[in-house]
């Protein structure tokens, strides 16, 4: 009985620590706040930046939200997906996470497979949080440490 208990334990245990992405993507734009000010004159805009959700929309709608007036865009080189990949994945940590300051959210990731928008990140580097949803608009918990690595990944 004992030895079965093991088994299962080891079995679930391995199960957890998968580390499958979460959603596929083989490419992914990285957008970038031009001016902070800017984005706090416009209502509209301002919850992309500021507030702790995304709007509660498909994540193709969010995508059309980003203005490209206040946001650079840059493709992601292709050599980095697997590595960013392996920051969204469905890995088990514990989230003892400590909020160091007040998230404004200056970088945003759209994960797109064959075009399509499959999820979308957005980014405070300075606190080290992300809010992520896929396209079934599902959160995704990423660890603070993975932000940190994101972090040395993109910018």
């Amino acid at each position: 009985m004992v030895k079965k208990t093991i088994l299962i334990f080891w079995t679930l245990f391995i199960a957890a620590c998968n580390r499958e992405p979460v959603f596929q993507f083989d490419s992914i734009i990285h957008y970038t706040l031009r001016n902070e000010e800017e984005e706090e004159k416009q209502d509209s805009f301002s919850g992309l930046v500021y507030d702790e959700n995304l709007p509660n929309t498909s994540v193709e709608e969010i995508e059309k939200d980003i203005d490209p007036i206040k946001w650079d865009k840059k493709l992601i080189p292709s050599e980095q997906i697997k590595d960013i990949s392996a920051v969204y994945t469905n890995k088990f940590y514990f989230d003892f996470t400590e909020q160091r300051c007040l998230p404004i959210y200056r970088d945003i990731l759209v994960f797109k497979f064959k075009n399509k928008t499959t999820g979308i990140s957005k980014i405070c580097f300075d606190c080290d949080i992300a809010i992520t949803v896929n396209n079934n608009r599902a959160d995704i918990n990423v660890d603070q440490d993975e932000i940190k690595k994101l972090k040395t990944l993109i910018k």
